[in-house]
């Protein structure tokens, strides 16, 4: 009887014992769900905050990741600015390189500095960190490596461009290749551009016909995709609209907004201006 009591009292302890460790496990994942959730929080402030001085500072592009906390921004134009608390990194480069990534839809931006080489390495296609509901449009991948010693670190996030929401309007043609347009060469109403930066559409009045497809707003340019839709009428003055439709299909423009106009421009020179139209 004695010896059931002890195992009894073994079994009973080894029960307990149990019932802490899953206690003490409990409380570490809870502290691990309690740092996670500090650092999307963080994430999405440095979001936030990032696109907020990205509007402002002409920053094109964004992006960051957690574990380990890390962010850059792209000023296509001024560098690349690189920080991470984590592994107290700094850099700010130089104007990057665009480098297309060959059959894939992605693309890297590269410079250096005296003590760094930075790649930055986005792809086309929804991202998350795993932690939040937030989609992004873009993933990236920020490669820096030590000039010194060779020395490579990988940086694993999501990203996007940052955009002027003032794009998301009609615009109407009023100048294409050098050549004024005029409401008398149409039949209706003068050709137009309406946008929907965050769908990456575009969609209106060629001419003649109503058109629609694709077009990506990645920082100040703006990409055309080399498809459109359109209906099918027939009108008088046909040869603007193909002209129109030849000029900007599959091209990637540099824009620029100044008051109610909008700038379409290519290697400096303005191929399309347009004025936003007063619609309800």
């Amino acid at each position: 009887m004695k010896q059931i009591r002890e195992m009894g009292k073994e079994k009973e302890k080894r029960e307990m014992g149990k019932e802490k460790e899953k206690r003490e496990m409990g409380k570490g994942n809870g502290v691990i769900r309690k740092v996670k959730q500090m650092a999307v929080v963080m994430m999405i402030m440095v979001f936030g905050v990032m696109s907020g001085y990205a509007q402002e500072s002409g920053i094109d592009f964004t992006g960051s990741g957690i574990e380990p906390l890390w962010n850059v921004k792209i000023d296509t134009d001024g560098g690349i600015f690189f920080t991470s608390e984590t592994d107290g990194i700094k850099i700010e480069t130089p104007k990057p390189e665009f480098v297309p990534i060959m059959d894939a839809a992605g693309w890297s931006y590269i410079s250096k500095t005296d003590d760094y080489s930075v790649q930055v390495e986005i792809m086309k296609g929804d991202c998350t960190s795993g932690y939040e509901d937030v989609v992004y449009p873009y993933s990236v991948r920020v490669f820096i490596t030590r000039i010194s010693d060779k020395s490579r670190m990988e940086y694993k996030g999501c990203g996007k461009y940052e955009v002027n929401e003032m794009l998301n309007n009609e615009w109407a043609v009023v100048r294409i290749n050098g050549r004024d347009v005029t409401e008398n060469d149409f039949m209706k109403v003068k050709p137009f551009m309406k946008f929907d930066v965050s769908e990456n559409k575009v969609a209106g009045k060629s001419g003649c016909n109503n058109f629609f497809g694709e077009a990506e707003v990645q920082g100040d340019k703006i990409k055309f995709g080399y498809r459109f839709g359109a209906t099918l009428m027939a009108c008088p003055n046909m040869e603007f609209e193909r002209e129109f439709m030849q000029t900007i299909t599959g091209k990637t423009f540099d824009y620029r907004i100044d008051g109610d106009k909008l700038y379409l421009t290519e290697n400096g020179e303005t191929v399309m201006e347009m004025i936003k139209n007063n619609v309800n």
